[in-house]
């Protein structure tokens, strides 16, 4: 039977050793760690590149938004047509009078808008353009969203 204090330093002894196993299982090799230094560099250089690009695109946007709605398709099959432009290119809308209807007060019609840069919606997909239903009131000058 084991003295108390020996059992202490036993238990010790095998926590250390469970310690030192486990530290070493897990440790990088040098080789690891100067792969990872290298891929966590060149990722943090494609990200600031990514960056730069898109800072340079939103300003030639800001200086040009029309550049930006020529390379859009118009859909003129559809009836779209070209409204208007914010004027640092951040979005494009269009409209169209097809099914555009007219009920007294009450105007219906489709608008379509544009981005040059991804949108997320509340449930977080990603889009670049949405089609909205739009019912005007002409006498209160109000909007309804369908």
């Amino acid at each position: 039977m084991m003295q108390p204090s020996s059992r202490l330093i036993a238990g010790t002894l095998a926590a250390g050793a469970c310690f030192l196993h486990i530290g070493i299982g897990s440790a990088q090799t040098p080789e690891q760690t100067k792969m990872w230094e290298a891929q966590r560099a060149q990722a943090q250089e494609e990200s600031k590149a990514k960056a730069e690009r898109l800072a340079a695109q939103r300003a030639a946007r800001k200086a040009d938004p029309m550049a930006w709605v020529g390379t859009l398709n118009p859909m003129t099959a559809g009836g779209w047509q070209f409204r208007g432009v914010a004027p640092d290119g951040s979005w494009a809308s269009f409209s169209t009078d097809h099914q555009m209807k007219r009920s007294g007060r009450l105007i219906t019609v489709w608008l379509r808008e544009e981005y040059p840069e991804p949108q997320r919606n509340s449930s977080g997909d990603i889009y670049f353009s949405y089609v909205e239903k739009i019912q005007y009131d002409c006498a209160n000058e109000a909007t309804d969203v369908k």
